[in-house]
């Protein structure tokens, strides 16, 4: 069963982002000075979200899961609550910092049961969100990528 989450393009340009369409199943998207989120379609309750994505360029940015009510808010995953992780090069934040970038990484979101888990270079992190049940986005932050 396929749980791809398309990213939200219309938000995406809203905010400033290009998008670039390469393939069938990829998308570039570059932002603009930021920093600034880039986030999937909504999830509900029952369903999955999931990302893979590669980012190049700036290697300071932080990928994870928000609630829909924090979708304006920038620092969104830079919150006490957030779940999710950071490149290694990303200082000042509470999510935990990982040696991810420039390496392909999987995001899979369970809305029931509020579980992510993050895959890359072989590894896998679980962490659990407060915000379970309720509409969530999967949400990508950098200053530029």
């Amino acid at each position: 069963k396929d749980f791809s989450s398309s990213v939200d393009i219309e938000n995406a340009k809203a905010r400033g982002y290009s998008v670039e369409v390469l393939s069938d199943e990829s998308i570039k998207f570059v932002s603009p000075h930021g920093p600034v989120l880039l986030v999937s379609e909504t999830g509900d309750d029952g369903h999955f979200l999931r990302w893979l994505f590669l980012v190049s360029g700036n290697s300071s940015w932080s990928v994870g899961v928000i609630p829909e009510a924090s979708l304006e808010e920038n620092h969104a995953l830079m919150k006490e609550d957030s779940i999710g992780l950071a490149s290694k090069t990303l200082f000042g934040g509470i999510i935990p910092s990982k040696d991810m970038h420039g390496d392909w990484v999987t995001v899979t979101y369970d809305i029931r049961s509020g579980e992510a888990t993050f895959i890359f270079k072989g590894m896998s992190v679980q962490q659990a969100a407060s915000f379970r049940g309720n509409p969530s986005r999967l949400a990508l932050w950098s200053d530029c990528m």
